[in-house]
């Protein structure tokens, strides 16, 4: 194994445990062994969902969760390091994303474009309050995947943590990690790496219509902005995780990985979108019920 590079995910609470292990089983099965990289995760507690991972890294989350995702440089064992959400699924070979990243010369990157400060909204930014910054550019992307090289990356990264605790309104119109490594990156010269019609990473929103999603096959077409895309690596989004799309992705996955027959899959298929509404329809009415308690918990603190 080359040791000098690898990848990372972070994985924090039972949900996410379960997320990473489903992540990493796609990872084997789907990139070819002689081609496999490292893969180390980075969690809370050493449970039987790391087992998989070949290394397994516990350390005490920061109190705000994505915050995480800033100590990556701090994390990894390795020179270079590409992180990728739990919420992700491998579909390819993700291993060619280190060529992409090394081409692009960045210290610190992420798949996706930048746009001009002088616009005046754009992803992340009301760009009339960045322009403080003395910043000419700001790169834009989904933090689904991050990629870093020391020991100048890990300085990027410190950057967006001093952006973090700096309490100064920059525009930010986003509370999450992406927006202060976007800063940083600007403030170091970083820039995304474009997909050059081929694409890295498809990140699952609106603007994407959902062709075949095939794990067991490696099929991963979905129609991003009117064109057909392709990609080694989805990300679900972790709420969509509950859909039944994912889990019927993960089950056929799970039975592929462990050699059983597909076939019986097609007739358990209803039961395990049957389910998964169920699950989604509880998760629903939790939600509802703990909004109408601090309802009516605010009214009564206002008679007090």
């Amino acid at each position: 194994m080359n040791v000098d590079k690898g990848f990372l995910t972070i994985a924090f609470g039972k949900y996410y445990y379960y997320l990473a292990a489903n992540l990493v089983m796609s990872y084997r099965y789907r990139v070819p062994k002689d081609k496999q990289l490292p893969f180390v995760i980075v969690t809370d507690v050493d449970n039987d969902k790391t087992a998989l991972f070949d290394v397994v890294i516990v350390k005490k989350p920061s109190k705000a969760g994505f915050i995480n995702k800033l100590n990556i440089a701090e994390y990894s064992p390795f020179e270079e390091t590409i992180f990728i959400d739990a919420d992700c699924l491998v579909y390819g070979d993700i291993t060619s994303f280190f060529t992409s990243f090394e081409e692009n010369g960045s210290p610190v990157s992420s798949f996706g474009g930048s746009a001009d400060i002088n616009r005046k909204v754009v992803k992340f930014f009301d760009l009339e309050k960045t322009k403080m910054l003395g910043l000419t550019y700001v790169p834009t992307f989904n933090a689904a995947v991050y990629y870093c090289k020391k020991p100048t990356g890990t300085e990027v990264l410190k950057t967006a943590v001093r952006f973090y605790n700096d309490p100064t309104d920059y525009g930010y119109l986003f509370h999450g990690d992406e927006p202060y490594v976007a800063i940083a990156m600007s403030y170091h010269g970083c820039k995304c790496a474009s997909h050059l019609g081929s694409i890295g990473a498809i990140y699952y929103g609106s603007d994407i219509k959902i062709i075949k999603l095939d794990i067991v096959n490696g099929i991963d077409s979905v129609i991003v902005r009117g064109e057909e895309k392709d990609a080694p690596l989805f990300h679900w989004s972790t709420y969509r995780t509950h859909r039944p799309k994912y889990r019927y992705e993960v089950v056929r996955l799970r039975y592929a990985f462990e050699g059983k027959k597909l076939t019986c899959l097609v007739i358990l298929k209803p039961f395990i979108y049957l389910k998964c509404w169920a699950s989604v329809g509880i998760l629903f009415m939790k939600a509802i019920i703990r909004s109408i308690k601090h309802k009516f918990s605010a009214m009564f603190r206002r008679a007090d």
